[in-house]
């Protein structure tokens, strides 16, 4: 485990200096239309650090298939959010670098945050505790990760609004990652869903309010569902010795 928390601490790091010299060195705040464009050489650092590291230690992040994967209460919000996810992108096309920057950054966020978070921190966790206490912990690391973006011009009220939504989302996609035992599927639905928030395509379309609000509601529902099949089920993903 020493050696996941020894990355974690090395991500953390190269994203407060990220936003450090976003915020102070190239005035370019977090809020910046620009933002994405300046940060992205630090999320491609931290994509790469994700990827190799989980890729170098896959043996024994792997979750374990001693139960078979289930699919079907994480796939009833997965499937409407990358269909709308698509149609964003779709809407939102256009020839230029600046749509070209967003699509690879939050395509990068998708990979570099779950491959961190969930991939890595639960995926380790789960081996040496309850996988519902490994959810909680883990999705409280993700969440705290936030709090550097008062580095990045971020008030402490904003940053407080995002810590809220970031654990709810943070124990959704590790629900779903127990469930399906595959990377992908949180992967895909960050990446999308970070499109879909950042690009602001939908925004115009008169039920998007009431759509943010019932993912999640959907995020808690189908969190706890699963959560309760963990608690009734021995922990399988454990590994003694």
């Amino acid at each position: 485990m020493k050696k996941h928390y020894i990355v974690l601490l090395l991500y953390n790091t190269i994203m407060a200096i990220g936003l450090f010299v976003c915020n102070y060195f190239w005035n370019t705040p977090y809020t910046s239309d620009n933002f994405s464009r300046k940060f992205l050489v630090f999320m491609t650092l931290l994509a790469i650090l994700a990827l190799y590291h989980g890729l170098k230690h896959k043996s024994e992040l792997t979750l374990s298939n001693k139960s078979k994967a289930s699919y079907i209460p994480s796939m009833i919000l997965f499937v409407p959010v990358v269909g709308f996810g698509i149609y964003s992108m779709i809407t939102g096309f256009s020839p230029t670098l600046t749509f070209l920057i967003l699509v690879i950054d939050t395509a990068l966020i998708g990979i570099a945050e779950e491959g961190m978070y969930r991939v890595i921190l639960l995926g380790s966790m789960v081996r040496k505790m309850h996988p519902v206490l490994a959810l909680v912990l883990s999705s409280l690391l993700f969440c705290l990760l936030h709090v550097l973006n008062l580095i990045g011009g971020l008030s402490v009220s904003e940053v407080i609004s995002q810590l809220g939504s970031t654990f709810v989302m943070g124990m959704f996609l590790g629900a779903m990652y127990l469930e399906t035992k595959k990377p992908i599927f949180p992967v895909i639905f960050h990446s999308l869903w970070d499109y879909i928030i950042l690009s602001g395509s939908l925004e115009t379309l008169s039920f998007m309010p009431i759509a943010l609000v019932g993912t999640y509601a959907a995020e808690l529902l189908i969190t706890l569902i699963i959560v309760i099949k963990l608690i009734k089920k021995k922990n399988q993903f454990r590994i003694d010795g």
